[in-house]
This record gives structure tokens, C-alpha cells and sequence, in this order.
């Protein structure tokens, strides 16, 4: 609710930057959602130049990922570490009505 709140009143100036990061926020929890078993879609490299440009780069981008229940693994990685993929079906849920 309030992370998203703040991610969404920041990028009001920017609608269209958000809608990108709001989209590819959801592709990420939806791979995962389709596909819970493969680890390739639990994890983000935080440097990677897409993540950075799309979702990083934004007041509460990552704070997303966070709320959601990712958590930090290493220097350059947030993982969803958690089996139950129900969190995520709700942050989704939220993410598209905002």
C-alpha cells in the first residue's frame, strides 16, 4: 500500500516511466508465479542496465521488490526466497490497480 503509494505519487511527473516500471515489476513476480520452480526467475541482478533503467532508477523501485518479500542476496542481487507464492499474487494484485 504505502511503498506503492510512493513509488506511484513519485513518478507522477513521469506516467509513462512508471507504467514501464509498474509493468516490468509485475512481468517479474509473474514469471515467477507461472514458473515457481525455476530459480532463474527468483533472482535480479541489480546491476543489470534493464532492471537500472526500468525499475532501479526510481524513487521506491526497489522498495517494490522489497514489500514483496525479496531480499538482498550478495551484493548485486535481490532473490524471493520464499516457497509460498501467494505474497506475490497479492503484490500483483495491488501493483495493477495502481
Amino acid at each position: 500500500g504505502n511503498t506503492v503509494q510512493r513509488f506511484v505519487s513519485s513518478m507522477e511527473a513521469r506516467p509513462q516511466a512508471a507504467r514501464v516500471a509498474l509493468e516490468t515489476v509485475l512481468g517479474i513476480f509473474r514469471r515467477i508465479t507461472d514458473s515457481p520452480a525455476e530459480q532463474k526467475f527468483r533472482r535480479i541482478r541489480i546491476s543489470n542496465p534493464t532492471f537500472q533503467n526500468k525499475v532501479a532508477s526510481h524513487a521506491g523501485g526497489r522498495d517494490l521488490l522489497l514489500a514483496a518479500n525479496f531480499r538482498y542476496a550478495g551484493e548485486d542481487s535481490l532473490e524471493y526466497q520464499h516457497e509460498d507464492i501467494v505474497p506475490l499474487l497479492v503484490a500483483s494484485s495491488v501493483l495493477e490497480i495502481a
